[in-house]
Order: structure tokens, then sequence, then C-alpha cells
């Protein structure tokens, strides 16, 4: 399946995958063999919609995060390092639980309550920081919360 993976990564045209391609580059521990099973896990095994979905996930990443942010660790102090520093100063933007129910994967599911991202919350945070934030979650939640090994 990763052999299949790469191979559908490599046909992706380079005009279309340049945060990728950098990312290979800059930060590959970033998207190593676990990560990259962790998104064929997602998507049933589907090669060709994996790599898609890793495409897509760093050019919205790049998107965010800008060039500067992009390919630092996505952690507190490293990508997310904004994030931190508005939490620390304002509070969090958005609220999450964790439900008391698992999905029919088994899946934990969590519940985020944001604030509108067309403008600054109360709080003063702004709208990137706030992407910022729920791309910070999203992602830790995407490596915590075990991909269906089962998808029948």
């Amino acid at each position: 399946a990763l052999l299949l993976l790469r191979a559908e990564l490599l046909r992706i045209p380079p005009h279309h995958k340049r945060s990728y391609a950098e990312a290979v580059q800059r930060c590959p521990e970033q998207i190593d063999q676990q990560v990259q099973l962790a998104y064929l896990r997602r998507d049933g095994y589907d090669a060709h919609a994996a790599a898609g979905r890793i495409v897509k996930y760093w050019e919205n990443r790049l998107a965010v995060f800008g060039q500067d942010q992009c390919y630092l660790p996505m952690t507190l102090d490293g990508a997310a390092g904004d994030v931190a520093d508005a939490m620390g100063a304002e509070g969090l933007p958005f609220s999450t639980a964790v439900l008391p129910v698992r999905d029919t994967f088994g899946r934990v599911v969590v519940y985020v309550r944001a604030s509108p991202l067309g403008r600054t919350d109360a709080v003063g945070m702004d709208k990137m920081v706030r992407l910022q934030g729920h791309m910070y979650l999203s992602f830790v939640f995407f490596l915590l919360n075990p991909a269906p090994t089962n998808l029948n």
C-alpha cells in the first residue's frame, strides 16, 4: 500500500504539489511512513485518494501558517506558536469536548465549538490564528486517534 501511495504521489504534477514537495525537502519527518500509513488508513487504503489528501493538507497548511511556519513541527512551540501565544494571552478561541461515544469505526468523537471565522471574536483573536488553532487540533486528533484497520 505504501508503494502504491508513493507511486500516486509521483504521478501528481509538480505544479500541483509544490508545498508537499517542499515539505519532503524541509521536514521529511512530518511525512514519514507512519504518517503516510495513517492517510492510507483514513482513505480505506485507496492510494490515489490518500495522495490527494496529503497534497491538499500541505497546500492548506501553507495557506494557514504561511511560509515561515508551515514546515516547522506541528507543535505549540513550532508551527502553532501563534496559537500558543494567543491562548496564553487571551484564552481559547474555541471549546472542545471528547464525547462519551465512538463512531461506527470505534474512533473518538470530538466536538468543537468555535467563534465565527469572519471576524475577531470577543477575546480579540484574529481569524488566521483561529484557523491555525483548528488545524493544530485536527492534526493532533488525526495522529492520536487510531485510524480504522478493519474497514469492512
